[in-house]
């Protein structure tokens, strides 16, 4: 009886105060509702709402976070190198493939996130270059003052 009551009956309770079946009627304080998330998900709920999230990263978010680290590396690397907060620079940088397809799918991003004139991937050459570990990734940046 009260197991088979279905999503909708749940919802007339909790909006109505009170359902009835086979004719007796039954309030929230007589009927506990447990909600359980599903299998794979994560899942918040309180007695009025439930919210699903899908938390699984896919390819575009992947790159979407390394972009947001190459953001992050070239950022200290100007603080590092005592850049004033406004100076443009320019950057060249090689690195994973995975990092250089991220770069280039986000390069507006990162070029205004970091006030980069030039972001261009190329061979870093000379004094100063810059080597990080970006998840398991390798990238190197050529980072100069415009």
């Amino acid at each position: 009886m009260i197991e088979e009551l279905t999503p909708n009956d749940l919802g007339t309770l909790e909006e109505k105060g009170s359902i009835s079946i086979k004719e007796e009627n039954f309030s929230p304080e007589d009927i506990v509702v447990f909600r359980e998330a599903k299998e794979g998900t994560q899942t918040l709920s309180n007695r009025f709402i439930s919210i699903d999230l899908d938390c699984k990263l896919d390819f575009d978010l992947i790159e979407e976070g390394l972009a947001r680290e190459v953001v992050n590396r070239i950022q200290k690397s100007r603080k590092d190198l005592n850049f004033n907060v406004a100076d443009r620079i320019n950057v060249t940088y090689s690195g994973a493939k995975e990092l250089e397809q991220g770069i280039l799918k986000h390069k507006d991003y990162i070029q205004s996130s970091t006030l980069a004139l030039t972001l261009e991937k190329g061979d870093p050459k000379g004094e100063g270059i810059l080597t990080f570990d970006i998840e398991e990734y390798q990238i190197s940046f050529k980072i100069i003052k415009a």
